[in-house]
């Protein structure tokens, strides 16, 4: 098997789609947020270092919560898209009912 390959499976789990990785000032970690296919939902973990070893996911967004909005997915976001040095962190969410749709979602860490 190739490195790279190792690599990335211990990274990145299976079933995930949409990663963004940035550095959290807030947090003094980064953070990584993906779409879970098993799951239909948006996830966040953080790290020290960008290669890990990665926290467990914590759910952001769920589709099922939703419901009148349709399959979510998505989670894409930037270092950008924070403020208060990271406290609130913005991401984008995607979702296709009734017609094709992103919004902008907010996180606060406490």
């Amino acid at each position: 098997m190739d490195y790279r390959e190792i690599i990335l499976r211990i990274v990145v789990p299976s079933g995930m789609g949409e990663p963004s990785v940035f550095f959290n000032e807030y947090l003094g970690r980064y953070v990584m947020s993906y779409f879970v296919h098993d799951t239909a939902s948006v996830v966040f973990r953080t790290a020290l270092q960008p290669w890990g070893p990665w926290s467990e996911p914590q759910t952001i967004i769920r589709s099922p919560d939703f419901a009148g909005i349709g399959y979510l997915y998505g989670g894409f976001s930037h270092q950008a898209m924070t403020t208060h040095n990271g406290q609130r962190w913005f991401i984008m969410i995607s979702h296709w009912v009734p017609t094709y749709n992103v919004r902008l979602l907010e996180v606060v860490f406490n």
